[in-house]
């Protein structure tokens, strides 16, 4: 009986070479992810203003007067906002631990109900001393939320380098598909530059379209909170319109800090915020979505949350509202690419 000779697995020098250097790259795009991070929002924020860009060079307008313009028009009104919101917003944050241990009325009566029982077993609760350091762990959550917005004074520079990059990349279009051009082999040029153009296309139409979104659905948010009571209302109103952003797990995010602060004032108040709660995501999954994003590909709601999940646990918070963007920004250059496969397979 002849044995069958071992089989001899040969690796080429090119095939070492080249997962060598894809190895290296990784590490290397790892060193600079802060770098890449800018980068991709400052083309987000291009594939959001591109439209302009082209009306004005359609209209003989120079571009680059009118995405400063446009820049200015963005400024002015965040500017706008924050001085009509802010003062509302840092009042209601400050007024988180006075609220906190206060807001409870209505359910004294079944606390000392509870306390009077657990008296009967025999149980030593302190439950001054528990409401207390409860306070103080607010107390101290408050000091470390405004330690944060100082913080957030040094991101303005992070702030500001997108938006240069995003203005030279509007500004320099040409020039950028020409380097573009050149590290493409020149079979393959004409779609690549249309697979990058068509890319960058869908993505602002849905960027646009995620804006328009947080914006509508913030609005119903708050005007939900301010009929119903809801304590903090602007506060509970910018986290539902931002976790928009986010497929299924955002209105749950949302929605539990709302309904327990509804339920201070009332069971009732609760329910009715839930039933609100409910009936906006209705609206927004059957009505306001279709209607606002139906020149853009969204992502997979599941790939939405695990894309989500991913960015937050490798870079904390910023990391999971951009692994969002990056996500879709892959899935629409995978459709790209299988739609041209089929093409030229048929």
């Amino acid at each position: 009986m002849r044995m069958s000779s071992p089989r001899v697995i040969t690796v080429s020098t090119g095939t070492v070479l080249r997962t060598i250097f894809i190895l290296l790259a990784l590490v290397v795009a790892w060193l600079v992810r802060d770098i890449l991070c800018y980068v991709f929002l400052a083309f987000l924020l291009a594939g959001i203003l591109y439209p302009f860009a082209r009306w004005a060079e359609r209209h003989k307008i120079p571009k680059a007067l009118a995405v400063i313009a446009v820049y200015i028009l963005i400024v002015g009104a965040l500017a706008l906002l924050l001085a009509l919101m802010l003062p509302v917003i840092v009042g209601e944050v400050r007024s988180i631990p006075s609220a906190y241990g206060s807001s409870f009325g209505w359910a004294s009566g079944w606390i000392s109900v509870v306390k009077a029982w657990v008296a009967r077993l025999v149980v030593d609760t302190d439950w001054s001393s528990t409401l207390l350091g409860i306070q103080g762990q607010m107390q101290d959550l408050v000091g470390n939320l405004f330690s944060t917005l100082t913080g957030a004074v040094g991101a303005l520079a992070g702030v500001v380098i997108v938006f240069v990059l995003s203005f030279y990349i509007i500004i320099e279009e040409p020039a950028i598909k020409r380097a573009f051009q050149d590290l493409v082999p020149e079979e393959h040029r004409e779609y690549a530059t249309q697979f990058a153009t068509r890319v960058m296309n869908r993505l602002g139409d849905w960027m646009r379209g995620e804006i328009v979104l947080m914006v509508i659905l913030g609005m119903l948010y708050l005007v939900v909170y301010l009929v119903l009571g809801v304590p903090f209302p602007v506060l509970l109103a910018l986290l539902g319109g931002f976790m928009e952003f986010i497929p299924y797990l955002g209105p749950i995010i949302s929605g539990i800090p709302a309904i327990l602060l509804a339920l201070t004032i009332s069971p009732g108040h609760a329910i009715a915020a839930f039933v609100c709660m409910i009936v906006i995501h209705e609206l927004e999954s059957n009505l306001i979505a279709p209607k606002v994003m139906q020149k853009s590909v969204g992502l997979n709601p599941v790939i939405s949350i695990i894309a989500f999940l991913v960015g937050l646990q490798l870079f904390g918070v910023v990391g999971g509202i951009i692994a969002i963007p990056v996500a879709t920004c892959g899935s629409l250059a995978y459709s790209e690419w299988l739609a041209f496969k089929r093409k030229r397979n048929g």
